[in-house]
């Protein structure tokens, strides 16, 4: 599934302007990638409703989809990796152990790190972190949405997620979740 499809659209923006003036290192790219901080924390809460509509969807009723769309965006109010886990776990406890144990170490401190650092620059003194570190986060990120999304949908990852549209007007491919 394609995730964070504006967060990198801004990446390769500010990647541009970075290279076109020659301010690799430069405060400038400092101020850029703590927008993309910004901005990739906004879209991951997007990404995680998208992922509930996803799931709503496989009941048939559309009231139930609309009303568990509406409900999710009062509940998640933080994307960490441990709100989320609750989150999901909201869905059953073995949804959030399918969740917990898709993600490494690894994955759980760059994306968490980053969320965190999201909130330094909100509300303190900003962060260090490069565009490069970024393109590394987002991939963590990326993890994070796939893994929700395996743990919401039964059995459907390991399948290639048939019969579930993630971009309406597109056909789902087989394999289209793993990838």
């Amino acid at each position: 599934m394609e995730w964070l499809l504006r967060t990198e659209a801004v990446l390769e923006e500010c990647r541009q302007h970075i290279d076109n003036t020659g301010s690799t290192g430069a405060e400038v790219e400092a101020f850029l990638s703590q927008y993309l901080l910004v901005v990739l924390c906004a879209e991951m809460q997007e990404e995680m409703y998208r992922v509930v509509e996803l799931r709503a969807k496989k009941c048939g009723d559309d009231e139930i989809c609309s009303f568990a769309l509406a409900s999710s965006k009062k509940i998640l109010r933080s994307v960490k990796t441990g709100e989320l886990s609750g989150f999901v776990g909201g869905f059953g406890s073995a949804r959030k152990g399918r969740f917990v144990e898709a993600l490494d170490e690894r994955t759980i401190l760059q994306y968490n790190s980053a969320v965190d650092n999201r909130h330094s620059v909100a509300h303190r003194n900003g962060a260090q972190v490069t565009l490069a570190d970024m393109a590394e986060i987002i991939m963590a990120a990326k993890r994070v949405l796939d893994s929700a999304l395996a743990a919401l949908i039964d059995g459907d990852a390991e399948r290639g997620a048939e019969g579930i549209n993630p971009h309406p007007g597109e056909k789902a491919i087989k394999g289209d979740v793993a990838d």
